[in-house]
C-alpha cells in the first residue's frame, strides 16, 4: 500500500470539494424531505376523501337523481306526450338511457289514485330498497297528474 502525501496547495482544493459536497448533501436532503411531506399529504388526501361517501348509490344521490329525472321528463313535455299516446315507449326509452347501474320506473296517476301508465327500465327486477319521488304536472286537458318516480340501485 502506497500512500501519497499532498502539498498544501492540493489541500485547499479539497476543502473547496469538502463544502460543495456539503451544498450537495443539504440539497438532497431538502428535495427528499419534500418528497416525504408531499407523499404524506397525497396518502392523507386519499385516506379522507374514500372515507366520504361520494358515490352514485347513497340515498340522497338517488332522491337527486329520481327529482331530476322526473324534471327532465316533465320539461321535455314527454309525461303530457305519454297521457294524450297512451304510449309509454317515450318514457322507457328515456329510463333505458340511464346510467347502467341505476334501475327505476315511472307510474303516472289520475287524481284519484289510477295507474294511466307504467314504465321501467328493462333488464331491473324489483327492489325493496327504493328511493321515491312524487311530481305533480298538468296534461294537455288541464287535468292534474301525479308521476311516481322510483330508484334503486341495480
Amino acid at each position: 500500500m502506497h500512500l501519497r502525501w499532498r502539498s498544501r496547495a492540493s489541500c485547499a482544493g479539497s476543502v473547496e470539494e469538502v463544502k460543495d459536497i456539503k451544498k450537495g448533501i443539504v440539497f438532497t436532503l431538502d428535495s427528499l424531505l419534500c418528497i416525504i411531506l408531499a407523499g404524506a399529504m397525497l396518502l392523507a388526501c386519499l385516506f379522507f376523501l374514500g372515507e366520504t361517501d361520494t358515490g352514485i348509490n347513497s340515498r340522497n344521490n338517488l332522491a337527486f337523481f329520481g327529482m331530476d329525472a322526473l324534471t327532465v321528463l316533465e320539461k321535455t313535455g314527454m309525461l303530457r306526450a305519454t297521457i294524450v299516446s297512451g304510449d309509454p315507449s317515450g318514457i322507457g326509452s328515456y329510463l333505458d338511457g340511464l346510467p347502467p347501474q341505476i334501475c327505476a320506473s315511472c307510474v303516472i296517476y289520475s287524481p284519484g289514485h289510477d295507474v294511466l301508465i307504467s314504465s321501467r327500465r328493462s333488464g331491473c327486477l324489483s327492489s325493496n330498497d327504493t328511493v321515491h319521488h312524487i311530481r305533480t304536472f298538468i296534461d294537455t286537458d288541464s287535468r292534474i297528474r301525479y308521476a311516481l318516480m322510483e330508484v334503486w340501485i341495480r
